[in-house]
């Protein structure tokens, strides 16, 4: 035992206790630093986030608007068949009447 008295003699003298003591007082303040910037990082992703998100909302708005349009085109389109169908259907029906005459 009597052997290990030098060596805790010069570890208190040499500033092993101002250590340790510094890295208790100072154990508050670093957490709170540490925290601190785990909060900032969370906030820059958050920012990061939202800016990401309001333009995927703006390319979704174009989207919408884009699938209506189309939607809106097919439907014209649609009506276009059945007009050109009536009038084929037609122009077949008066060949049979020739045809028959």
């Amino acid at each position: 035992m009597n052997d290990y008295i030098p060596h805790i003699v010069s570890l208190l003298a040499g500033g092993g206790a101002v250590a340790a003591i510094n890295a208790i007082a100072t154990r508050g303040k670093t957490k709170a630093e540490a925290e601190n910037t785990s909060i900032r990082s969370l906030l820059e992703v958050d920012e990061r986030m939202n800016l990401r998100m309001t333009g995927l909302e703006t390319r979704l708005a174009g989207y919408e608007e884009k699938i209506a349009e189309l939607r809106s085109e097919i439907l014209e389109l649609e009506a276009d068949k059945h007009r050109l169908q009536l009038m084929i259907d037609s122009l077949e029906s008066s060949i049979e009447r020739k045809r028959d005459e």
